[in-house]
């Protein structure tokens, strides 16, 4: 396998071999002495072969898998591509255990020739692939060994309806129904009241305490009536006009993450984002299914699963067995934050939390209202 990396289409190699002449032959035949420079200087030059020009444009997602020697070395991979002429840049993000890569997302550079394209990644240390590509798929291999396939997927682009500042000193986390946002303050464990028209915060609902392993929260979603928050292995059940009325629903065997609620089920993450698991409003474990990507949300319509990948910064919609459907980039003058930290779907439109930090500014949060229409 040969997983060479060409930046050029062609080049003229050339060796010079060059023993200085004496003074005195410089002097006397300083025409004849350029003439042999000339003919050593050619002699020693000649033309590479001229590799193919790019036979495709794999610009866009892919989603696929790798698989290496092991049946339990293997997960899933997302990439976004950029492709200009036959140069590749873009994004790669890793599921599972590939060496040093397990949950990462780094950028890709690569180029494209005939219909092969090789491109390598550094995440500690670096990896080259190689594939090549057939319709809207490719397939090749990994330099450590393992193979790995994707295929593209289709994808279009949100758009910004509106934009606030978040409230709250560490936003982390929202929820948001017809009418209102509220937002986990990881500063001082409140929920906060957040008006959807204006961005304002309306009031501080109650504060989170504590549970097990002194976790306050890592996520929360609403109906209206109850904010749900989960946490290690629980989610607590809070009424919103009455949270002394708690109750806790205990999950199965997996620390929970970012969740949403669709009145009968539960969507939840698991910490490493790997998979996404539905659970009975009980906690019962119904069904299981893997993420690609890195997650940082999830949100459900109604029909479909919405998982909001910080890396690539995509909105991947699923089906609610697992099935890869579409996926959304996130606008372009969204490229500049540090950190998305949320999402959360109100019936009609889809809102991020993001933030963003600089050497002169401290970090600066901020809450996004997008559209697919």
């Amino acid at each position: 396998m040969n997983l060479a990396m060409p930046i050029q289409r062609s080049r003229l190699s050339c060796t010079i071999l060059f023993k200085p002449a004496p003074l005195k032959t410089l002097i006397t035949y300083p025409k004849i002495f350029l003439v042999v420079i000339a003919i050593t200087f050619l002699a020693g030059c000649k033309k590479e072969e001229s590799l193919p020009p790019p036979g495709v444009d794999i610009t866009g997602v892919w989603a696929g898998r790798w698989q290496g020697d092991t049946d339990t070395d293997h997960g899933n991979l997302l990439l976004e591509i950029e492709q200009d002429g036959a140069e590749l840049e873009g994004e790669i993000s890793f599921r599972e255990d590939l060496p040093s890569l397990a949950n990462s997302g780094v950028d890709l550079e690569g180029t494209v020739f005939g219909n092969e394209i090789n491109f390598r990644m550094t995440a500690g240390s670096e990896y080259s692939f190689h594939g090549v590509v057939n319709g809207n798929g490719i397939s090749g291999e990994i330099e450590y060994g393992a193979a790995w396939n994707a295929i593209l997927i289709s994808s279009s682009e949100l758009h910004i309806i509106d934009s606030f500042d978040c409230p709250g000193d560490i936003p982390r986390y929202i929820a948001v129904d017809s009418q209102k946002i509220w937002v986990f303050d990881d500063y001082d464990d409140n929920i906060i009241q957040v008006s959807k028209q204006t961005g304002i915060e309306e009031k501080k609902l109650f504060s989170l305490g504590p549970g097990e392993e002194g976790v306050h929260s890592h996520g929360i979603t609403s109906d209206g009536r109850y904010i749900y928050s989960s946490y290690y292995k629980k989610i607590s059940k809070i009424l919103i006009t009455n949270p002394d009325e708690l109750q806790v629903i205990n999950t199965p065997d997996f620390n929970s993450s970012r969740l949403c609620f669709d009145g009968e089920y539960f969507w939840v993450l698991g910490f490493t984002s790997i998979y996404i698991y539905k659970l009975s409003d009980d906690g019962t474990l119904l069904s299981t299914f893997e993420n690609h990507g890195l997650a940082s949300g999830i949100a459900f319509d109604g029909e479909n699963i919405w998982i909001l990948q910080s890396t690539p910064q995509i909105l991947m919609k699923y089906g609610d067995e697992g099935e890869l459907l579409e996926a959304y980039k996130l606008p372009k003058s969204l490229d500049n934050y540090y950190s998305y930290h949320d999402l959360a779907y109100d019936g009609q439109n889809f809102w991020v939390l993001v933030s963003h930090s600089s050497e002169d500014l401290p970090w600066k949060y901020y809450l996004y209202k997008l559209g697919n229409e």
